[in-house]
């Protein structure tokens, strides 16, 4: 992670935490559901339902920070690099021209 810079860290541990909630939240659930299928003895939707939705939206919410991260991080990067062009090209214009 060397020559990272603070928004480049703050982009990549967003898609870091995205990602370990939407898992830990999708296990919860998956968990939620095996639960309650133990506890009722039947395979209907009410049993397993409530699991099914927490695991889903876990999912989605691990899904949607983790490519909202990778943009925050890309458009960030991209930031940097016209930045660095725009100070390469002023560096060569002020240079001297040779003969």
């Amino acid at each position: 992670m060397d020559g990272l810079t603070g928004k480049q860290r703050l982009g990549l541990g967003l898609i870091n935490v995205s990602i370990a909630l939407g898992f830990a939240g999708t296990f919860w659930g998956v968990y939620s559901s095996f639960d309650a299928l133990k506890m009722n003895e039947s395979a209907g939707i009410g049993a397993v339902g409530a699991g099914i939705y927490i695991a889903l939206v876990c999912s989605i919410v691990g899904i949607v920070g983790a490519i909202a991260g990778t943009l925050y991080s890309s458009l960030v990067g991209l930031g940097l690099i016209r930045n660095r062009i725009g100070k390469s090209r002023s560096l060569k214009s002020t240079q001297p021209q040779r003969a």
